[in-house]
């Protein structure tokens, strides 16, 4: 059994226990890619055309690949970096801005100004930092907070860490 299946069902039967009346939508279902999504997501947004949900599925998909970009850059420069903390900085604005990317032409300048911010980033060109690998469950992985901000933590501590999963994948 998938652990999304598993989840869901958990999830539902202490909803269910905890007296909660509810119709519980999964994307289990979506086995047709982006119509499949498209389908799942009309039902909660009736009014928007079938072009609208498209273009914003797309541009969701869009600023989630641009994010795994600027995230492997951040995680390069931040046991390198000469001030402590700047390239988290960088990475905080990075969220904010693309977030608020309304079009792909939007997103794209934004990813490429934070880029530039964060490859101007003073570094020292000595170190060699140790380079550790992380993987395991998708949400232990993923979540800062489940996985207690790890990858922050030794990138502060000077490894450069690599995830093999990444949100885009």
């Amino acid at each position: 059994m998938c652990r999304n299946s598993a989840y869901t069902q958990l999830l539902g039967d202490v909803l269910r226990d905890l007296g909660y009346k509810f119709k519980f939508l999964s994307t289990e279902i979506l086995t047709d890619k982006i119509l499949g999504l498209a389908a799942f997501l009309r039902q909660f947004a009736p009014d928007l055309s079938w072009g609208e949900i498209v273009r914003q599925i797309r541009l969701g998909l869009a600023k989630m690949f641009a994010l795994d970009d600027l995230e492997r850059r951040v995680q390069f420069f931040r046991p390198r970096e000469i001030a402590s903390g700047f390239v988290d900085k960088l990475w905080s604005e990075a969220n904010l801005r693309i977030d608020g990317a309304g079009n792909i032409d939007a997103l794209k300048r934004v990813k490429a100004d934070v880029l530039r911010k964060i490859e101007r980033t003073p570094i020292d060109p000595t170190l060699r930092p140790v380079r550790i690998a992380t993987t395991g469950e998708y949400y232990a992985v993923l979540d800062p907070f489940f996985n207690l901000d790890l990858e922050r933590e030794l990138g502060r501590l000077g490894a450069e860490v690599h995830r093999t999963l990444m949100m885009g994948q």
